[in-house]
């Protein structure tokens, strides 16, 4: 091996512009390689096999199609009916609806109650939000209402699902990332001042983070091969021109 190393030692000695050529192609096949690399980012791949349990679901999933452009809010607290915390998330509700690339918000606020006399159907929750006894009333109206009960709030009043529906037509891993951070922004700057406890998730999301980690993972796995494949280099040659030599072209 060391008479190999040597030899090709001496080749870039004496025809430095051969050697210079050949590593010159490699970085471009690498670069070409590099451009049609991709990486598996639908949540649904992770649990891809051949096992019946993921037949049963894929059975399901194609008479159920589920849709993969809403995300989902979950808001919990303590005291989430209070007339406060409604308010913040009736703005809330409006604010998502008017993110970029948001198609519509669903949410408790979608509900309307019974008309009468041919009248428009009014919400559930009224422009004014009442106080007291009325409210108490209001809150009681809420958790019961059979459109949104257990669906978008909970019986007990302490948690409450927002569905935000995104228009990712035609849009890349970059623009739903943007998207989706958009949505955390609003969210948090919305929340700041009270003790809501928001999670934000669905298959946007998940995709978008998923993204993240791919990054974060290629930069580390990068970084880690170039400096333990320079550290067995080095130790290998015990010269650091050699060194240099001999991981030019790996590192490209």
């Amino acid at each position: 091996m060391q008479k190999i190393f040597e030899q090709w030692g001496a080749l870039v000695v004496r025809r430095p512009w051969a050697v210079l050529l050949v590593s010159l192609a490699v970085v471009v096949a690498g670069a070409v390689g590099l451009s049609r690399l991709t990486t598996a980012n639908h949540p649904t791949q992770i649990f891809v096999s051949a096992s019946p349990a993921y037949a049963r679901y894929e059975a399901m999933r194609a008479l159920f199609p589920p849709s993969q452009n809403d995300a989902i809010l979950l808001l919990s607290d303590e005291n989430l009916l209070t007339p406060d915390h409604l308010e913040a998330l009736r703005s809330l509700h409006l604010d998502l609806s008017l993110e970029d690339g948001v198609d519509g918000v669903v949410s408790l606020f979608s509900a309307r109650n019974v008309a009468e006399g041919g009248a428009a159907f009014p919400p559930l929750v009224p422009n004014e939000m009442p106080q007291g006894a009325a409210f108490e009333t209001l809150a009681a109206e809420i958790v019961a209402h059979p459109l949104i009960r257990n669906r978008l709030i909970s019986t007990d009043g302490t948690t409450a699902v927002f569905n935000i529906g995104l228009d990712l037509e035609g849009k890349g891993r970059a623009e739903i990332k943007k998207i989706v951070a958009g949505l955390r922004t609003t969210v948090e700057a919305a929340l700041a001042p009270y003790d809501i406890t928001p999670l934000l998730t669905g298959a946007p999301v998940m995709r978008a983070e998923m993204d993240a980690i791919n990054a974060r993972e290629e930069i580390f796995l990068s970084v880690a091969g170039l400096v333990i494949g320079g550290l067995v280099i080095f130790l290998f040659f015990r010269r650091l021109s050699f060194a240099i030599l001999a991981g030019t072209v790996p590192a490209a």
